[in-house]
């Protein structure tokens, strides 16, 4: 016979465990510091230039229990840049990894003043992730080293 915590514990796991298999939406924002890797710059005929880099950064989320706060990120970018050196367009690809070792990828595609980007997929507690959202430049140095603010919702299964 279960005596009332016993029922009352076995509750809580059962709403636990529901509630964990329930998709939760978050809406989150905050700061991406990235510094260079590589870069490679190829003049074109036309007088533009194309520009591949590779970068690497750390994601912080403005709510610190974010699972997308402190998560490193790999990201490979291929940008036209305009003879004038005035417009840019391009996009690439990022992955980004958590202290746990469990992975999210999302593509992008660069704009005016930033990025939008758009999750690609993930694994362990990421996988089945969905959502996207945008980046503005903050600051980008001429060495490379580049800050983004974020703002974006993801949704985790």
């Amino acid at each position: 016979m279960m005596n009332k915590a016993s029922i009352l514990a076995a509750s809580l796991v059962c709403l636990w465990v529901g509630s964990a298999a329930t998709a939760a939406e978050m809406k989150g924002s905050g700061t991406l510091v990235f510094v260079p890797v590589s870069q490679e710059a190829t003049k074109l005929a036309s007088g533009s230039t194309l520009v591949n880099s590779t970068i690497k950064g750390v994601m912080r989320d403005n709510d610190a229990s974010s699972p997308l706060s402190l998560v490193a990120q790999d990201c490979t970018a291929t940008v036209l840049v305009s003879a004038d050196g005035q417009s840019q367009t391009g996009g690439g690809h990022c992955t980004a990894t958590d202290k746990d070792g469990d992975a999210w990828w999302l593509s992008f595609m660069l704009t005016a003043s930033g990025s939008n980007w758009t999750v690609m997929g993930g694994s362990g507690k990421y996988e089945g992730m969905t959502g996207g959202g945008t980046t503005t430049v903050d600051a980008h140095f001429p060495d490379g080293r580049l800050a983004e603010h974020y703002e974006g919702t993801v949704t985790l299964k």
